[in-house]
């Protein structure tokens, strides 16, 4: 009798788990971005998102989706071209690899290939990771570069010489990090 009271339990709990498996909504798959550990509130962040999404070239001949990034916040990654092949792949720990493989200022666009990660605070873990896009940013006259690092700490540089900076560093393993609030960048820093 006992083994039947066992028996009868572990089918129900068997019926129940594959009723709630089977009633589980498909997960929304036109978002973005891939949620981190346990900040599932970032896909509603993410696909609270405004711009369009279009598929565009690089100078490396590889064609990926496009979006505006408009949303207030913070985005990031680390430059490295060299690892591009890592994106959309997490490394021993589990997280996802962020990768910016090419970068440009042009005219009021900068303009980020790769996987960038979303944060509401500067000191926030990551929310979100992008998979591989082309991320175009909108700067202004107002927006501030900085190259940030060392014992001078920050230093302010001009949109040129900053855009020549991701040029030359795009493979350096320095973090890009961008601060967006009314859509456009307030600040860009590259990272030591």
């Amino acid at each position: 009798m006992k083994n039947y009271k066992i028996f009868a339990a572990t089918a129900l709990c068997a019926a129940l788990i594959l009723t709630a498996c089977g009633s589980k909504k498909e997960a929304d798959t036109t978002s973005i971005f891939e949620p981190i550990g346990d900040a599932a509130v970032s896909q509603q962040e993410a696909s609270d998102k405004s711009g369009e999404q279009d598929t565009a070239s690089n100078d490396n001949g590889s064609s990926v989706p496009s979006e505006n990034e408009t949303a207030d916040g913070f985005m990031g990654a680390y430059l490295q071209a060299s690892d591009k092949d890592k994106i959309d792949t997490t490394n021993e720990a589990g997280v996802l690899y962020k990768v910016v493989y090419d970068a440009a200022i042009d005219g009021d666009d900068l303009i980020i290939y790769g996987a960038m990660d979303y944060r509401n605070d500067k000191g926030q873990d990551s929310m979100t990771v992008s998979s591989d896009l082309k991320h175009i940013f909108k700067v202004t006259d107002e927006t501030v570069y900085q190259m940030v690092g060392g014992e001078a700490g920050a230093e302010a540089v001009s949109k040129e010489d900053f855009s020549e900076y991701l040029k030359n560093l795009i493979d350096s393993g320095l973090f890009l990090d961008i601060e967006v609030k009314d859509g456009v960048v307030v600040s860009a820093s590259i990272n030591s």
